[in-house]
């Protein structure tokens, strides 16, 4: 597991740092979520005070600093299925660039992250891609308070659908030409 996570996993995972690698497929990115819950479920077998325990749990669930809003943070896992996400639907996954960080910056427990990220996905998964005025929409309602489900996060997502919330400046400015989402990899895959 461990030859797994240094040699396969973590340089697979340290691609989408900066920069996102072309010829990756949603078949590879599903492959590298399945190999960091396989390595979760090992990591729990292991003795409290192992040393490789506390090895892959720093890895999988990286601490996140009070008030820290960037993406650095996130754990392995979120990471994948941000990049699943964004192959699936660019304004999930623009959605849930707008929700993550501020989630952290109010010192939610970092579950929750994961909880969004998966929630979006199951979303697609079961209605299809976000849209435009969906996302207008999501980016203008506040999170409901406490540790939803991922159920509960999917009805959150649709019963935005039904809103007719007005396009403003906050939304605009996350597109770097002011009139339509980004044009660049991953976000033009939909």
């Amino acid at each position: 597991m461990q030859t797994m996570l240094q040699y396969e996993l973590s340089p697979f995972v340290d691609l989408f740092i900066c920069e996102w690698p072309s010829g990756i497929n949603q078949f590879m990115v599903q492959r590298a979520i399945s190999q960091c819950t396989s390595l979760d479920h090992y990591m729990k077998t292991l003795p409290q005070h192992d040393n490789e325990r506390a090895f892959i749990y720093g890895w999988l669930y990286p601490s996140v600093p009070y008030g820290y809003t960037g993406w650095s943070c996130l754990s392995p896992l979120n990471k994948l299925n941000y990049v699943l996400l964004s192959m699936r639907s660019r304004y999930a996954a623009m959605a849930a660039t707008v929700m993550i960080p501020s989630l952290y910056a109010d010192a939610t427990p970092h579950a929750m992250a994961g909880i969004v990220l998966r929630g979006f996905l199951e979303y697609v998964h079961i209605y299809d891609v976000v849209t435009w005025k969906q996302f207008v929409n999501i980016g203008n309602r506040v999170l409901i308070c406490g540790r939803l489900s991922i159920l509960q996060f999917v009805k959150w997502i649709y019963d935005a659908y039904y809103l007719d919330t007005k396009e403003n400046y906050f939304m605009w400015q996350r597109d770097s030409n002011r009139n339509a989402p980004p044009q660049k990899f991953p976000y033009s895959m939909h």
